[in-house]
């Protein structure tokens, strides 16, 4: 837990490197370096305080960063692997939050802080830490064509599973659909990506934040992940 005074923390965040921000206990931003607010296309970090991240370009990752801000307020400090979005581009970030405590021990809010990391580095392992968090978070067949480049629903449940180290056939049996048309859903896929071969289209994945979503038609099927055969 940290314990500061507000002109502390703010000093703290505006020293920091990286990405700071400081949140209350409804996600409403309440100190930001000025990074954050660059990345978000305002100026300095106070523009963008009394915000929440439903409010600021990165809306559509939102409820995943609030998954791990719940933990926080509970007492839990984190460090994670998150989605950004740095001036309109995807990027993946380390990111370490700590509950932010009054005088009187009572937790306030959260402070965090983030640095830019490349996941094509050790893909591997980061795709094995996302399974193990759940860092991902449900899309709909709509925000599926609107964010990433016109992906269908049945294209984005073939890519989920093909990012998680499932083979053709183990993507066929899931969907109870054959291994040419998964085939053919992954060329489609791979079209739409601007990728040539499998391993340019799993890299896409990472670098689009794709990795971080489930297709909510793939809701209440996550034991699926657990299986030996999977990454």
């Amino acid at each position: 837990m940290f314990t500061a005074s507000a002109s502390l923390v703010e000093q703290l965040l505006a020293s920091y490197p990286g990405f700071a921000f400081c949140k209350d206990t409804s996600f409403t931003i309440v100190a930001a370096n000025d990074n954050v607010a660059i990345a978000a296309g305002y100026k300095i970090g106070t523009d963008i305080v009394g915000k929440t991240d439903h409010e600021l370009p990165w809306a559509r990752f939102a409820d995943i960063y609030q998954k791990d801000d719940r933990r926080v307020l509970s007492s839990h400090s984190v460090k994670t692997m998150e989605p950004f979005l740095i001036n309109s581009q995807v990027a993946t970030t380390y990111c370490r939050k700590m509950p932010l405590v009054d005088e009187k021990n009572q937790i306030i809010g959260l402070i965090g802080y983030s640095e830019v990391i490349n996941p094509l580095e050790f893909r591997g392992d980061f795709a094995n830490v996302v399974h193990a968090q759940r860092q991902y978070t449900l899309i709909s067949k709509a925000d599926l064509h609107r964010y990433f480049f016109g992906l269908t629903l049945r294209e984005a449940e073939c890519l989920f599973y093909l990012v998680r180290g499932f083979t053709m056939e183990q993507i066929a049996e899931v969907l109870q659909i054959s291994n040419r048309t998964v085939e053919s859903y992954l060329n489609n896929a791979k079209k739409k990506f601007s990728c040539k071969n499998k391993s340019g289209l799993i890299g896409q994945c990472f670098v689009t934040g794709f990795v971080y979503f489930m297709p909510e038609s793939l809701e209440g099927k996550e034991s699926i992940l657990t299986q030996d055969e999977a990454v």
